[in-house]
């Protein structure tokens, strides 16, 4: 399978290394998607941007390095990171430009499926 199809959906951020699991979804959930056309988008805590992505492959496992660009509390804020599949799990980290950096790593969200309607009777 194409590393692209291993990373494509959404990911929920389970743990950061200096951030509480309960305070990952005390907003919104904590989140990392990569989707067609290299797009994504990111969302931790107050942190909320657009992806640019590339995938790969890094040390046999499916990867993806992508730039950021977005806002944290109505601040401006880009920069850069990766992230790896490994047993299942996404593992990376992020790099804020001129600023801090975190490793993470986050769970797939099973992709909902359609809510099949009942069969209709006949002659109704």
């Amino acid at each position: 399978m194409k590393p692209e199809q291993v990373l494509r959906g959404t990911w929920r951020i389970t743990a950061t290394e200096n951030r509480r699991r309960k305070a990952l979804g005390a907003r919104q959930p904590a989140r990392i998607a990569f989707g067609p056309r290299n797009r994504g988008s990111l969302r931790l805590l107050s942190v909320d941007c657009k992806l640019d992505c590339r995938c790969g492959e890094r040390e046999g496992h499916p990867s993806v390095a992508f730039s950021f660009a977005g806002t944290d509390q109505g601040d401006t804020v880009s920069g850069r990171g990766v992230a790896a599949v490994v047993d299942g799990r996404l593992h990376g980290h992020l790099f804020f430009h001129l600023g801090g950096e975190c490793s993470f790593a986050a769970e797939r969200v099973a992709a909902r499926r359609p809510r099949r309607l009942p069969a209709r009777r006949k002659g109704r």
